[in-house]
């Protein structure tokens, strides 16, 4: 019986063990997005494009945890002050947290709720 190959390659070529936390890293990013397009591709319109932007950045943000040199994004302060902004407009709409809410309602807050909880993770 075959031992199963236990590395895999970073940008570069840099070998790396499956069990190295950059490798988990992408394997986090990678899932968000997937979850992400899911969720977009039964949203309205406004919103699939908020959440196409998302998934360049994690794109961007997977390329530089697997090594590549050159940035095509790098989260910074810009992006934390436009996390709050959206945060407190979102919450305007909603009135605020009110209490813990079971998942589901419909399919896309079901979907929302997959994408929050594999993000916090």
């Amino acid at each position: 019986m075959m031992e199963p190959q236990k590395y895999t390659s970073l940008f570069g070529g840099e070998r790396v063990r499956k069990d190295d936390l950059r490798v988990e890293a992408c394997g986090a990013l990678d899932e968000l997005s997937s979850h992400l397009g899911l969720l977009a591709a039964e949203a309205p319109a406004e919103i699939c494009d908020r959440l196409h932007e998302v998934q360049r950045r994690l794109f961007a943000i997977g390329a530089l945890t697997s090594g590549m040199q050159r940035a095509t994004y790098v989260p910074g302060p810009a992006e934390e002050a436009e996390l709050q902004a959206e945060t407190r407009r979102l919450e305007g709409i909603s009135g605020g947290f009110r209490g813990f809410v079971l998942p589901g309602g419909c399919p896309a807050a079901a979907r929302a709720d997959v994408c929050r909880t594999v993000c916090r993770r």
